[in-house]
């Protein structure tokens, strides 16, 4: 089934039970969707605010809502409702918190016999890895875990030996998640299948969890606070790049609204947000709004 912009859907924050777009302020993410009509997000400024100048905040969650087809390369950016909006004087900035994912993977012991045998399995989120042979050159086995993970996440993930640990005789390496897996948290690496000879145990740590996608946000309770970690900007043309969406997958974005002080009043003031993505890693689809 080809993906379609249908599959895509913009819904509040503020939690299961909220269908208010004035609580839409983080949290984990509400089923109610955004409606097309004016004050779907923000409400309308008083005389008062406009004299005075105001700044409020809303967040929402866009999500893939296709079950088997991925959305590559989602950008989101800010399109104008209306001609009129050239000259307003309030301003619209998006923003989200982006980080790349890394997984630390720690074998012990560190030590190995000349002539290791064994091997053992991968699991990240809902897929497995086919058995990873095992090996004491630690170079070779980080390529061979590498290869492994690459053929069910669709490549970029980069494992490397980061060294050993000579406190615990842990040897330690890196995952790192690029590329189409960028911005995004997984599920933390598992060890499976492992008959490793001798005996080693494995744990797994996050040093960083990726964001925005699969992340629920902060939830800043009142329209005028700032979201800690958001960076906020007017985007360019080609907007702001989120990163890819496997099936049901989603994340969180933030609009701030700036009023200046002695802003003039302009009638059904507004933007509409844009989104892009591609059906295949090469093929762009039409821009979509709400």
């Amino acid at each position: 089934m080809a993906i379609s912009f249908s599959d895509l859907s913009f819904v509040l924050s503020g939690g299961t039970y909220n269908d208010d777009p004035k609580q839409s302020l983080g949290g984990l993410p509400s089923p109610t969707p955004i409606s097309n009509n004016l004050n779907n997000l923000f409400g309308s400024i008083t005389p008062q605010q406009a004299s005075n100048g105001k700044t409020d905040y809303r967040c929402l969650y866009v999500f893939n809502d296709n079950s088997t087809e991925t959305m590559y390369n989602m950008s989101v950016t800010i399109a104008s409702l209306a001609p009129n909006n050239l000259d307003t004087p309030t301003r619209i900035y998006i923003g989200s918190l982006f980080r790349e994912e890394n997984q630390l993977l720690k074998l012990t012991p560190a030590e190995s016999i000349s002539t290791p045998s064994g091997s053992f399995k991968l699991q990240i989120d809902s897929s497995e890895t086919e058995l990873i042979s095992y090996t004491s050159d630690n170079t070779i086995l980080a390529t061979r875990m590498q290869s492994a993970l690459n053929e069910i996440l669709e490549d970029n993930v980069i494992v490397t030996f980061d060294g050993i640990d000579t406190d615990t005789v842990t040897k330690i390496f890196s995952v790192s998640f690029y590329g189409i897996n960028k911005n995004k948290a997984f599920g933390t690496i598992s060890v499976t299948d492992n008959t490793i000879i001798p005996v080693h145990t494995a744990s797994i740590t996050k040093s960083v969890i990726g964001s925005p996608i699969n992340t629920v946000t902060i939830d800043i309770g009142e329209e005028l606070t700032p979201p800690t970690g958001i960076i906020f900007a007017i985007p360019s043309a080609s907007g702001i790049m989120i990163g890819t969406l496997r099936p049901n997958e989603g994340f969180p974005l933030w609009i701030k609204r700036v009023v200046p002080p002695l802003a003039d009043s302009v009638e059904d003031d507004g933007v509409r947000i844009l989104c892009k993505i591609r059906s295949s890693p090469t093929l762009w689809i039409n821009d979509e709004y709400f």
